[in-house]
């Protein structure tokens, strides 16, 4: 049995001694980007015995409108020997003219490389870069990073109407300055071929060892986008160049993939427009426009706009959209005019046929809020504050005057009716002056009330001012706290003389002092007399 195992082993080992390569090219793929004059790959023979001859290489790629490139192949191509490898050089015939390729495409052909009867193919590309001539100088792209401003997506996933803030920091890696740095940007469809964004920021100087950051912003406008695009299809370019020393001097260029978010069924509303600031109790135009973004073709969509808080609630019927379609609503809204001047959010939801709010893949909903500002020709409903002090002692059996304040609280000039209750059981009311008064919106005035609490009154009594206006009432307890009667003569029935004569026992001593000495000058004046 080991026999065969020995045997089965070296005959394993003469099959791979036949179809082992008897030379090798590396590396196996060579990529010309702007800038690059020529590049190198080795052939190396395997065979220890034989000398290697390569036949003639020929190779030419085709970029667009039928432009072709073509390779010179220099360096030894016979006679290599086991020991020393050939350097092959691959050189183009001309100069490549990289408009003529697109971005993020790489275009390429396979090189089939012969020798002593074998094969061996490696692959040689274009590729087009940002920068012109490709990356070249000081310049340093240290961070890109997007911040997605709207409801759905993230940082790096984008849906229709969002906007996307982005933050590039750039840095001179060189000793010496660097003038005028441009940052050019831009959104690009690899399906297309074309930017469908492009744009560029003020230029910057930028000293040795120093950074700079940049920020800006961009909307996804619907209108730039096609039904067969695939939300893989983009990339977002960024390079920053000097235009004082030259994109073929200084240019660095980052890319970084993002995607443009397509779902199974979603309708969003965007571009909505009607002004900031409204007044009440005048109608204003809304619009906006409606886009089918996802997979399908949607019919019997509407739009319901609300705002409880200013009662309202409308019901805008959409077109059906078919995929990438869009619809422009237009109607009307009035303030109510007894609005609160403050700001409030209107909100639009979108219902699909099943009278559901449509939903992204990520159970987001298609819901919207504008906020405004309601402001001017509100009528603020009338009403009244009250507030009232006392301007006298309340004491029992004598007159007590109350004063009542009233403010209007509301923006219109308002007339109140004045009335007083629930002092029947401890007083009696004199007046109300005025009984009727007219109050400018936001001013106050007065009214007095006077009350005579009954002799027995004492500790504290309420009554309640209540105002009439505008068919509606408001009204305030007010507290008075009463002290009993001062009178020196008191009841002489009952109790009451003795709690008098306790209360009052220094009055009663002067005055039984002062009848006793009446008494003493009448008896004096008696004998005088009758001497």
């Amino acid at each position: 049995m080991k026999s065969k195992t020995l045997m089965f082993g070296f005959f394993a080992l003469f099959l791979i001694a036949l179809v082992a390569a008897s030379f090798t090219a590396t590396p196996s793929t060579l990529t010309f980007h702007p800038g690059d004059a020529s590049h190198t790959f080795t052939i190396t023979n395997t065979d220890e015995l034989t000398l290697l001859d390569i036949s003639p290489l020929a190779l030419s790629i085709e970029g667009e409108d039928s432009y072709i490139v073509a390779f010179d192949f220099t360096g030894d191509l016979t006679g290599i020997p086991h020991t020393t490898p050939s350097v092959i050089t691959v050189t183009p015939s001309t100069e490549i003219d990289f408009s003529n390729f697109n971005l993020g495409e790489t275009y390429s052909e396979e090189l089939l490389i012969e020798g002593n009867g074998e094969n061996q193919t490696m692959t040689i590309a274009i590729e087009r870069d940002y920068c012109e001539i490709g990356e070249v100088g000081d310049l340093n792209i240290r961070r890109v990073e997007f911040d997605n401003k709207g409801k759905f997506g993230d940082d790096d996933e984008w849906y229709m109407f969002e906007e996307i803030e982005v933050e590039i920091k750039i840095e001179n890696n060189g000793d010496e300055d660097i003038d005028d740095v441009v940052v050019e940007w831009g959104l690009y469809n690899k399906r297309t071929k074309e930017f469908i964004i492009d744009d560029d920021e003020n230029d910057f100087n930028l000293d040795k060892d120093d950074d700079e950051t940049i920020t800006f912003s961009f909307e996804i406008d619907p209108d730039d986008f096609e039904e067969d695009d695939d939300e893989n299809d983009f990339v977002f370019y960024v390079k920053a160049y000097s235009d004082d020393e030259g994109e073929e001097n200084q240019c660095v260029s980052q890319i970084e993939n993002i995607k443009i978010m397509r779902d199974d069924n979603f309708v969003v509303i965007g571009d909505i427009d009607f002004p900031e600031i409204v007044p009440c109790d005048e109608p204003f135009e809304v619009t906006a426009e409606i886009w089918n973004i996802g997979d399908d073709d949607e019919k019997d969509i509407y739009v319901i706009v609300k705002n409880d808080e200013l009662s309202i609630h409308e019901k805008i019927q959409v077109d059906d959209l078919d995929i990438f379609d869009d619809d422009k609503i237009s109607f009307e809204l009035t303030i109510p005019e007894d609005a609160e001047e403050k700001t409030y959010g209107l909100i639009f939801e979108v219902y699909d046929d099943n009278n559901h709010i449509f939903e992204n893949d990520d159970n987001d909903e298609a819901i919207f809020t504008e906020l405004f500002e309601v402001s001017g020709g509100c009528k603020i409903p009338s009403s009244v504050d009250i507030d009232a002090s006392l301007e006298s002692d309340a004491v029992a059996g004598k007159e007590t005057i109350v004063k009542i304040i009233l403010t209007n609280t509301g923006s219109e000039q308002t007339t109140y009716q004045i009335l007083v209750l629930d002092y029947n059981d401890w007083a009696e009311l004199d007046s109300i002056e005025p009984n009727f008064i007219s109050i400018d919106g936001g001013d106050s005035s007065e009214v007095i009330v006077t009350l005579t609490p009954n002799k027995d009154s004492e500790g504290d009594r309420e009554f309640t001012v209540k105002t009439l206006f505008d068919e509606n009432t408001d009204e305030q307890r007010i507290s008075v706290p009463v002290e009993a009667s001062q009178g020196f003569f008191p009841s002489i029935t009952g109790f009451s003389i003795v709690e008098n004569i306790k209360d009052n026992w220094f009055i009663w001593l002067v005055g039984l002092l002062n009848v006793v000495l009446v008494i003493l000058i009448v008896v004096i004046a008696v004998k005088i007399a009758r001497r």
